[in-house]
C-alpha cells in the first residue's frame, strides 16, 4: 500500500547504572513503524557522547553494537527521510559538540537557517556520499551557536530566533536528558517513569510499555523538560502561545500504533473504531460485506461493521515478508507495493457489494489498483470509505504528503474521486466529525492538509521549495 510517510520516531532514557542502550534499542523496536530507513542510538557518560547508526531496520543493530554503547543517558531515532536524502550521513541522532539530538518533524526555514549559521562557521557534515541535509544536525548547530547560561537557555534562544516549524526532540547535553516540543506541539512526545530513579521519553506510549515504564503524561506544547540527577523540571519556550496548539490530525488517524495513548487518555484504536462508526451512521449503505485495507483500515472497519450491522470479513491476505514497500521514497517502487503486498480472496469478493474501509485516500494510486483488482475477480460494487477527511493540500511539517498535483482530492469532489478510482462511490468523514471523534478542535489541531490553512505562516518561496524537495 502506498501511504504518506512520517519523519521519525524518537526515544530517550535517563537511568544511571542501567543498560540504557539496550532499553533504547527495545524502545526503538516499538517505534519502527514511524521510520524504516535508518536507526541510531547515542549514549552519554560523564558528558561524553558515543553513538552508533545504521541504515535499515532496528534489527540491523547487533548485540555487539549495543554492548559498546555504555552510558547513563541515551537517545535513539528511527528515520524516514522527508526532505533530507536517504543516506547514513543523515541518520540520527545528530551530534554537534556536546549535544546529541533525535528529531521528529520538519523545519520550514532550513535554507535560511543554513545561510545564517554559515556566517558563524557552522557547516553541514560530509561523508563519501555527500553532505548532511537533515534538520537534526541543523537544530543541533542552532542550539550550539546560542549564547546562554546552560543548555535550557540555549534551547529557548534557538527556538525564539532560529527554529521555525514543527519538531519534537530528545536531547543529550550537560549530563541531562531533555525533551522539547515546538510551541504549537505538532508531534507527540510522552514521559514515562522507570522504577524510582529512571525516566523515559518516547514518541508514543507503546515504547514505554515495552521497557516497563509507567506512562505519566504527554509533554505540553512549547515544553522543555529536563531530566537529571535532581529529577524533572519543566520550562517553556518564550514564543509558546496560550490556549492554542496544532497537534497533527493525520498522525492520530494513521501513524500512531493502535495501542498508543492519546493525550485525552484514549487509545488510538478506540478513536479509529469511533471514526468508522461515524462513517457508517452518517452514510447508510446497503452492502454485503465490510473489508479492511490491511492494516491501516483495521479498526475503522471494525467500527463501521459494528455500527452498520454489515458483516466484517477478511478480504485480503497480506504478505508480511516484503516489508513496508510503500515507505520507499521512490514513487515507482511505491506503485508496485500494492501488487506485492495484498492478495484479494475471490470467494469473499465475487458477486458482492463491497465496502472498503481505509484510514485515508491521499494519492489514490493504490486505491485505484485495488478497485481494479476487485472488479476483475467479480465484485458487484466497490465502495470506499475513508475515516480521514479529504486531503487537499501538502504537509510542510513532517509528513510526506506530496504536492498538490499528486493529491487525488486536491481539486475533486468525492464523486469525482470515485470516478478517478473506478469505484462505485467514495465517502470521507467530515472535518467536524473527525475532530469531535478524536477529541480535538480547530484551535488544538493542525488541519492544514485538509483545509489549506496552516498554523504557521509559510512564505511563498518556502512553500514552493518544500514542494520541490518532496517531489524529488
Amino acid at each position: 500500500m502506498q501511504k504518506p510517510q512520517h519523519e521519525c520516531g524518537i526515544f530517550g532514557v535517563y537511568f544511571p547504572g542501567e543498560d540504557v542502550s539496550r532499553l533504547t534499542f527495545y524502545g526503538l523496536y516499538a517505534l519502527q513503524h514511524r521510520g524504516q530507513e535508518s536507526v541510531g542510538i547515542a549514549v552519554s557518560k560523564n558528558a561524553k557522547i558515543k553513538a552508533h547508526k545504521k541504515m535499515g531496520f532496528v534489527r540491523e543493530f547487533f548485540d555487539q553494537d549495543i554492548t559498546r554503547l555504555k552510558g547513563d543517558i541515551a537517545v535513539g531515532h528511527t528515520r524516514y527521510s522527508n526532505t533530507g536524502g536517504s543516506s547514513l550521513i543523515n541518520a540520527q541522532p545528530a551530534i554537534y559538540g556536546n549535544i546529541a539530538i533525535a528529531e521528529n518533524g520538519n523545519l520550514v526555514n532550513p535554507e535560511a537557517l543554513r545561510r545564517k549559521l554559515a556566517k558563524f562557521g557552522y557547516h553541514p557534515s560530509y561523508d563519501k556520499n555527500g553532505k548532511c541535509s537533515s534538520d537534526g544536525e541543523l537544530i543541533a548547530q542552532a542550539i550550539h551557536s546560542q549564547k546562554g547560561d546552560g543548555i535550557v537557555e540555549k534551547i529557548k534562544n534557538a527556538a525564539a530566533r532560529d527554529l521555525k516549524g514543527a519538531y519534537s526532540l530528545t536531547i543529550l547535553a550537560d549530563n541531562a536528558l531533555i525533551g522539547v516540543k515546538d510551541p504549537l506541539g505538532f508531534w507527540p512526545l510522552c514521559l514515562g517513569k522507570l522504577n524510582n530513579k529512571g525516566y523515559a521519553l518516547a514518541s508514543e506510549s507503546c515504547a514505554l510499555d515495552v521497557i516497563g515504564a509507567k506512562y505519566l503524561r504527554e509533554l505540553e506544547p512549547g515544553e522543555v523538560l529536563t531530566i537529571d540527577k535532581n529529577g524533572t523540571r519543566s520550562h517553556f519556550l518564550p514564543n509558546t502561545p496560550k490556549r492554542q496548539s496544532a497537534r497533527c490530525s493525520f498522525d492520530i488517524n494513521y501513524f500512531l500504533r493502535p495501542d498508543s495513548l492519546l493525550a485525552t487518555g484514549a487509545r488510538a484504536y478506540e478513536v479509529r473504531e469511533k471514526l468508522g462508526q461515524v462513517l457508517a451512521r452518517k452514510n447508510r449503505l446497503d452492502a454485503d460485506v465490510v473489508i479492511e485495507i490491511p492494516n491501516s483500515g483495521q479498526f475503522g472497519a471494525i467500527g463501521y461493521a459494528q455500527a452498520s450491522g454489515i458483516p466484517l470479513k477478511v478480504g485480503f491476505i497480506k504478505n508480511s515478508y516484503i516489508g513496508r514497500t510503500f515507505i520507499s521514497p521512490d514513487q515507482r517502487i511505491r506503485q508496485l507495493g500494492v501488487k506485492l503486498k495484498l492478495n484479494p480472496i475471490p470467494r469473499v469478493i465475487a458477486g458482492k457489494k463491497i465496502i472498503l474501509v481505509d484510514d485515508s485516500i491521499v494519492r489514490g494510486t493504490s486505491s485505484r489498483q485495488i478497485t481494479e483488482q476487485l472488479f476483475k475477480i467479480g465484485a458487484k460494487e466497490v465502495h470506499w470509505r475513508s475515516t480521514f477527511p479529504q486531503v487537499t493540500n501538502p504537509c510542510f511539517f513532517g509528513i510526506d504528503i506530496g504536492t498538490n498535483d499528486e493529491l487525488i482530492s486536491a481539486s475533486k469532489t468525492p464523486r469525482q474521486v470515485a470516478k478517478e478510482l473506478g469505484a462505485t462511490s467514495v465517502v470521507f468523514n467530515t472535518l467536524e466529525d473527525f475532530l469531535e471523534a478524536v477529541g480535538l478542535n480547530p484551535k488544538t489541531a493542525c488541519t492544514g492538509c485538509i483545509t489549506g490553512v496552516y498554523p504557521i505562516n509559510l512564505p511563498h518561496r518556502e512553500r514552493n521549495k518544500f514542494a520541490l524537495e518532496v517531489a524529488e
